[in-house]
């Protein structure tokens, strides 16, 4: 996906690295921050567009992956989300991905998985599945 940029943001650094390498690997363009905050840091000094935010769900210290979602969809309309999460209980998520709003991905996943997931996403291709 030449030409693709995607804000991989989690507060794991080995989730982080694992995402950013196999996405790197496919083409995209990679830009992280290990928090919410920092990754409002990284946008506010990234002059190109975002095309997709991929979020774990639960960071700290203030910023969730919800809250993010949040503010990155003010700051850049038209980003796309694709949550990750090894929990499954965040209601708010799974009303944004029954409502085409975002999509999901679960912890831990291969390298295919988050290939597929995210070329899909990109795609805004029909109704995201969980």
């Amino acid at each position: 996906m030449e030409g693709k940029t995607i804000l991989v943001v989690d507060d794991n650094a080995s989730i982080v690295q694992f995402a950013k390498t196999v996405l790197y690997m496919e083409g995209y363009t990679v830009i992280f921050g290990a928090s919410g905050e920092d990754a409002l840091y990284v946008n506010d000094n990234h002059p190109f567009p975002i095309h997709l935010l991929l979020t774990d769900i639960r960071m700290g210290p203030k910023l969730n992956g919800c809250d993010l979602a949040d503010a990155m969809r003010k700051l850049r309309p038209g980003i796309r989300v694709l949550y990750m999460s090894a929990f499954t209980d965040d209601d708010r998520v799974f009303q944004e991905v029954r409502t085409g709003q975002a999509d999901f991905l679960r912890k831990p996943f291969s390298p295919s998985d988050l290939l597929a997931r995210v070329a899909r996403v990109m795609a805004g291709a029909g109704q995201p599945q969980t």
